[in-house]
């Protein structure tokens, strides 16, 4: 048997990350924070290690994915800005995913981010690598179709009224007034309208990514993560087992793929081949 000597954890939070390190005496050679290089995620960094008694050099900073080979840190904080494409080799780590759909940041999308972060081990030696423990939060506060839709019309409102006193401008007031709008974007975080700025003209725009994202927002909160059984049942419909202890398995893509393809044909001499190409894929990674 394998023993887990290493673990990944998945939130988006960087604050949790720190508060997690805070209460758990975590040093900087067992930790690998993966997240966004942005100056504020820099300074949570830099304040904690001075907080801790650290310098600049020997504190917490921002780390990279390890690649192939490359020694793994005993633990990886990891925030859904860098897992969607990061490829993970290690042997024995675990992976653990929080979740809280009560917070914005930290609300999960089963359907689209389980699928990535189990994919993201790689090593087909690791025993874990199609198995994820969940911790998270049910939904506190219930909010109807009806009540969603009243605050969606008041942002496509304040959407309209927004787009027209920008047509009414002249072409000096326009420019202030993106900037602006730009500004306001920042510190909003498009909660009350769909504005944005269009990339090719400059101008401000209704972006109707902005309002389906809203909307999959809603359905998360209030569909997903209404109770333990709306979770599981979630899981359940894309293809994950539900352990004892609480855990979700997903069967390996690649096998169920060679699995779909060696059953659905009769012909000895196809099956053959689809066996050994298989098995020709993992020469050098074996199962």
């Amino acid at each position: 048997p394998v023993e887990s000597k290493e673990a990944v954890f998945y939130l988006n939070s960087v604050s949790d990350i720190i508060r997690t390190i805070k209460s758990s005496g975590l040093v900087p050679s067992e930790v690998n924070i993966i997240c966004s290089g942005t100056k504020d995620n820099k300074d949570k960094l830099s304040k904690l290690s001075k907080s801790l008694g650290y310098t600049t050099s020997t504190g917490f900073k921002l780390g990279k994915v390890p690649l192939r080979g490359e020694r793994n840190k005993k633990f990886t904080f990891c925030t859904r800005a860098v897992y969607m494409g990061a490829d993970f080799y290690s042997k024995c780590a675990s992976s653990y995913v929080f979740a809280d759909p009560n917070i914005k940041c930290l609300a999960l999308d089963i359907s689209m981010d389980l699928p990535q972060i189990v994919g993201r081990q790689r090593d087909r030696e690791n025993p874990f690598k199609n198995t994820i423990s969940i911790f998270y939060k049910t939904t506190t506060e219930i909010q109807t179709r009806e009540e969603f839709e009243v605050i969606q019309d008041e942002r496509r409102n304040e959407t309209r009224i927004l787009l027209e006193g920008f047509q009414n401008l002249t072409s000096e007031q326009q420019v202030a007034y993106t900037k602006k709008l730009r500004d306001g974007i920042e510190v909003s975080k498009y909660s009350d309208d769909f504005v944005s700025i269009s990339n090719k003209t400059g101008q401000p725009v209704h972006n109707h990514f902005i309002e389906l994202a809203h909307e999959r927002s809603w359905e998360i909160s209030q569909k997903d993560y209404q109770d333990q059984i709306s979770v599981t049942k979630v899981m359940e419909d894309k293809g994950y087992t539900v352990t004892e202890e609480g855990k979700y398995i997903q069967e390996d893509p690649d096998f169920l793929r060679f699995k779909s393809e060696f059953e659905s044909t009769s012909q000895f001499s196809r099956k053959l081949k689809i066996y050994c190409e298989y098995l020709d894929q993992y020469k050098d990674n074996p199962r």
